[in-house]
């Protein structure tokens, strides 16, 4: 059969992205309905560069992490007015599971409706039990690692803020409530993984007191994006890190989409923000940290203008930070 191989070679290296030819009676179905017939026409819009096939694996064929399903939801739930759960996503093996899944999700609730679906704020006791724990952080970083601040007089005296830190190391939030002035660290919230963040009884009680909502790519990856974008609209600041994970290398990797959808509405001020010297501190292979001078600066505050696209957004924040970056490579 190798005198199939040419035609073969010809159709992988020019793949058509027309609809399927000849498919099923419930897939036929599933096409004549407008939302699943418009979700596999954005699917080939999006991944122009690969041959789709409704069997075709999300995971193994076109190599989407969980990181990138967060992308994926979040780009869904805006195109087509759906909310895709954890189950959803778990259920997904092929590409007619995902278009399915979008047929059959419940409508997304209009923005702001919910009042903070994934996280609900602390009470007077948890919050004066928070701000004690905050204090004793923000002590022992200015004392263990001696965190030197530039660029605190550009922060705007109000909300809603969204700073975007590199994250190179478990110091780094530490890092930033040491920065923060301590009237506008009151008003902060944080974006926390749930591996670490909520992961027991008592860290779940920390993080609620000190206001880290969850984040969980895994098993609900738009969940943390609402609860961001409801806290913002009301008048609340919140730290994210938009490279979804701490640096192997030190170095500032990609930023992902999320901020971007953060920030695309005009009515959030972006904080770039850099901090220098957490990776020498306590970098991802090492055990313990080790006492290390830090450095935290705060950049030119930013806002976008309504209509610029979430990856415009990204591209623009991920270079200011890489410039602040640039500024100094080790800590003065």
């Amino acid at each position: 059969r190798r005198h199939l191989l040419p035609a073969l070679y010809e159709e992988a290296a020019h793949p058509t992205q027309a609809a399927p030819a000849e498919i099923a009676g419930a897939d036929r179905e599933l096409f004549a309905r407008e939302r699943p017939a418009g979700a596999w026409a954005w699917l080939h819009g999006r991944y122009p560069d690969r041959k789709l096939t409704l069997d075709t694996s999300p995971q193994l064929d076109l190599q989407i992490d969980s990181l990138e399903w967060v992308t994926l939801t979040i780009e869904i739930e805006r195109r087509f007015d759906v909310t895709l759960t954890g189950d959803a996503l778990s259920r997904v093996l092929t590409l007619r599971d995902l278009l399915r899944e979008i047929d059959e999700a419940a409508v997304a609730a209009p923005q702001g409706a919910a009042s903070l679906p994934s996280f609900e704020p602390p009470g007077r006791v948890l919050a004066a039990f928070g701000a004690v724990l905050i204090a004793v952080v923000r002590l022992v970083a200015r004392l263990g690692w001696g965190v030197r601040v530039e660029g605190a007089d550009r922060l705007p005296a109000s909300g809603p803020l969204l700073f975007t830190p590199n994250h190179t190391s478990y110091l780094d939030a530490g890092m930033v409530i040491a920065a923060l002035p301590w009237r506008q660290l009151m008003g902060t919230y944080w974006a926390g993984w749930v591996g670490v963040m909520h992961s027991s009884a008592l860290r779940r009680l920390v993080s609620r007191s000190t206001r880290v909502f969850p984040v969980d790519p895994d098993r609900n990856p738009t969940a943390a994006m609402r609860t961001a974008r409801d806290l913002l609209a009301h008048g609340h600041s919140v730290v994210w890190f938009p490279e979804g994970w701490r640096s192997p290398t030190g170095e500032l990797q990609k930023f992902q989409t999320g901020v971007g959808v953060l920030l695309e509405d005009g009515n959030v001020t972006a904080i770039p923000t850099a901090i220098h010297g957490a990776f020498a501190a306590w970098p991802k292979h090492e055990r313990w940290p080790r006492l290390k001078p830090v450095r935290v600066v705060f950049g030119a505050p930013r806002r976008f203008t309504p209509g610029a696209t979430p990856d415009v957004i990204r591209a623009e924040l991920e270079r200011a930070v890489a410039e602040l970056l640039a500024s100094s490579a080790t800590p003065r």
